[in-house]
């Protein structure tokens, strides 16, 4: 008896030490190099500035867990993204999806997009309805479960917003970053993901500046303040 009291304070101590959670998801990875220029292969830049991200993040707000979907050059599929995320979606946990933007038919286009939840399809919006009564919501009568479903949602959507507002901010008061747009948008990620989640496009495979290390520590250093701005606004800290 002792010592599964040993073991529950310590997990107790655990959830203490860190009430907040970052999944970080470099996007591609293993046969999935995604976009591809020159030899730069978007999936090795997302896990670049994913590891740079954990790093910085540990040492600016260090009682806060975080998890990567990947760490090395490995396949996941989407659905595994989600599950990964999913796992704590009740543990204050907030969602970052990494990408590289493929260049666009204009090459000279440049820039950061970043992407949250879009209610507007209503077959994503009934799934992910359901997939919130699933995962957060048990145990309530069912008369209220569908009023708590979808007030859940609304906070989940207000909050990604709230999140990609908030690293877009950040960004933007950093030299050499032009952020074109904070937009809604139905990819599989931020659609099924329920946590406040954001996708961010870090600029184009064609772009010069992807290829330097210096451009992708401070853009990773941008989302980290937008990160801890959106949970000092949350009255996390």
């Amino acid at each position: 008896m002792k010592f599964f009291i040993k073991v529950i304070i310590f997990l107790l101590s655990f959830e203490f030490l860190y009430p907040l959670t970052i999944v970080i998801d470099p996007g591609h990875g293993g046969k999935d190099p995604g976009a591809i220029k020159n030899g730069i292969k978007e999936k090795e830049i997302n896990l670049k500035v994913a590891l740079l991200l954990k790093k910085i993040i540990k040492d600016k707000i260090p009682k806060v867990r975080v998890i990567l979907t990947r760490d090395t050059d490995t396949y996941l599929s989407l659905q595994e993204r989600v599950d990964i995320a999913n796992n704590y979606s009740n543990n204050n946990a907030i969602f970052i999806s990494i990408h590289t933007n493929s260049h666009d038919k204009n090459e000279d286009a440049k820039g950061i997009e970043i992407y949250y939840f879009d209610n507007s399809s209503e077959k994503i919006l009934k799934e992910r309805i359901d997939l919130i009564d699933q995962k957060i919501n048990i145990g309530y009568k069912d008369k209220i479960r569908n009023i708590l479903n979808r007030l859940v949602n609304s906070k989940l959507t207000i909050d990604s917003k709230r999140l990609a507002n908030n690293i877009s901010y950040a960004l933007n008061s950093l030299p050499g970053m032009n952020i074109r747009f904070v937009k809604p948008a139905n990819f599989f990620v931020s659609s099924y993901v329920l946590n406040p989640s954001v996708l961010i496009e870090i600029g184009f495979i064609n772009e010069y500046s992807i290829k330097k290390d210096s451009y992708l520590f401070d853009i990773s250093t941008g989302i980290v303040i937008g990160i801890l701005n959106f949970y000092k606004e949350n009255k996390f800290f």
